[in-house]
């Protein structure tokens, strides 16, 4: 994305140049023009594909071998937490998500996989950072 500035507009375009600019007055406040670039970003990016991770997801070994080391109603309550997900509302995958990993039950290279395959079928970024473990403040 670009922002580029002329005596009478501020225009907003990607790279590529193939998608529509979105042009503003030279006027316009700082505030008013990263509102409309971050607005023109979400708009370009790719749809995010909640089933396909979902999928991929519930056929991974680890998952299999996670599913069977957890309380039920853990495992329950992150698919559910998944499906909600899909539907804008990670909280609660990511809630337990995250008490799992602080409970150690979480290997390394799954953590690895997992953020690559939600990497892979266009995750939100906020859903991305939840899937690694919390930094200590």
């Amino acid at each position: 994305m670009a922002i580029s500035y002329a005596p009478d507009a501020i225009t907003i375009t990607d790279e590529i140049g193939d998608r529509p600019p979105v042009v503003l007055p030279i006027d316009a406040f700082p505030e008013e023009v990263e509102q409309a670039a971050a607005a023109y970003h979400r708009a370009n990016l790719p749809e995010p594909q909640w089933m396909e991770f979902g999928i991929d997801l519930a056929m991974h070994p680890g998952i299999i071998a996670l599913y069977g080391a957890i309380p039920g109603p853990m495992a329950n309550g992150l698919s559910i937490g998944l499906n909600e997900a899909g539907k804008g509302d990670p909280r609660l995958f990511t809630g337990l998500w995250q008490r799992v990993m602080a409970a150690g039950a979480i290997q390394p290279n799954l953590l690895s996989d997992i953020a690559a395959l939600a990497a892979l079928h266009n995750l939100p970024a906020e859903f991305l950072a939840a899937l690694r473990p919390a930094q200590a403040g």
